[in-house]
């Protein structure tokens, strides 16, 4: 239709409507139920309640009119639009369950920057990994042949030490028959170790 032909057609209606009603009552329904008779979904009962004061109602014949044209506008939503989309949301579960394909929905380039990153932090952790148990083994096969430790100050004070036969060394004294042969530089060294 023309936009012309659309005008006059609305001109006539308005003019039958207002010939054929009785003015607006004050017991109109709520915006809601027009809106839910007109989506279909009104309970019967309601729905012939609605239909005979629509009949006489001026101000309600007006307002379906509107919602009419708000409907058959390009941004309102037609009725199998809304049928499609009810089934919709009952299945995004078995969508979403059933396989992979939400990958195909999202496309190649996502999964594959995720596969990237997967099979990187893999590599990486496992290379960490076998460095970690390198060192392990070093460290355990230097510790093993290290020599031992000097014993520090406190074992030396109370006598402890890693090698036993070296401290009953050190305080033996020094035997007479040296004692002579080294004269007073023998009493000076052993003087100097009290």
């Amino acid at each position: 239709m023309s936009k012309n032909r659309q005008e006059a057609f609305e001109a006539l209606l308005r003019e039958h409507l207002k010939k054929t009603s009785i003015p607006a009552s004050t017991g109109c329904p709520d915006e809601n139920i027009v809106t839910a008779y007109l989506e279909g979904v009104l309970p019967p009962g309601l729905k012939q309640d609605f239909e005979r004061h629509a009949a006489i109602c001026s101000r309600c014949q007006e307002e379906l009119v509107l919602l009419l044209k708000s409907e058959s506008s390009p941004l309102a939503v037609s009725s199998q639009d809304r049928s499609q989309a009810e089934p919709a949301r009952r299945n995004w579960l078995v969508s979403t369950l059933g396989g992979f394909e939400w990958i195909h929905n999202l496309g190649l380039k996502p999964a594959g920057a995720i596969l990237v990153a997967t099979v990187i932090s893999g590599y990486l952790g496992y290379e960490l990994f076998q460095l970690h148990q390198e060192n392990k083994v070093r460290f355990a096969e230097v510790s093993q042949s290290a020599p031992a430790a000097e014993p520090t100050i406190e074992e030396k004070e109370k006598g402890l030490s890693p090698e036993p036969g070296l401290d009953q060394a050190r305080q033996k004294e020094v035997p007479s028959a040296f004692e002579n042969e080294a004269g007073s530089k023998g009493r000076s060294v052993t003087a100097a170790k009290k």
